[in-house]
């Protein structure tokens, strides 16, 4: 399972989430999990390639996040927001959209990799060492 994957089969708790909360219909909740798809993708593939994966693995577990985890959170935040404005929604509605949408995407993932390589791995699209490279053929396709 990737991540496109994981999106889609929590898409109606997404929807649910979004359309409850911030009174979306089904076209802008289509576009906020697009967005939510790119934001994530292109901070992991920039953490990755930059950094390795240890801060994917701790913010992706159950370990109290470290600053370079709380610092990715920041850099997907702004990536899903810049991603949510390209496709027409006004600041306020990106910033609602990202701060809930953000937080349930980081919980998902971390609920099925629990900190472990190889279902990181598996889920981005790479193995050990080979992340980065999985992560682009998976989100830029």
């Amino acid at each position: 399972m990737d991540i496109k994957s994981l999106l889609k089969g929590n898409e109606s708790e997404i929807l649910s989430l979004l359309s409850e909360k911030l009174n979306l219909n089904s076209s802008e909740v289509d576009k906020s999990i697009d967005s939510l798809q790119e934001g994530v993708g292109e901070a992991l593939v920039q953490e990755s390639s930059n950094n390795g994966v240890g801060t994917l693995l701790n913010l992706f577990s159950d370990n109290k996040n470290s600053v370079k985890s709380n610092s990715l959170i920041s850099t997907i935040t702004k990536k899903v927001i810049s991603s949510l404005l390209s496709k027409g929604f006004d600041k306020s509605k990106a910033n609602s959209i990202s701060s809930i949408a953000v937080p349930f995407v980081v919980n998902l993932i971390s609920s099925k990799v629990g900190g472990q390589e190889n279902i990181l791995g598996g889920l981005l699209g790479g193995d050990k060492g080979n992340i980065a490279k999985g992560l682009l053929n998976k989100f830029f396709k």
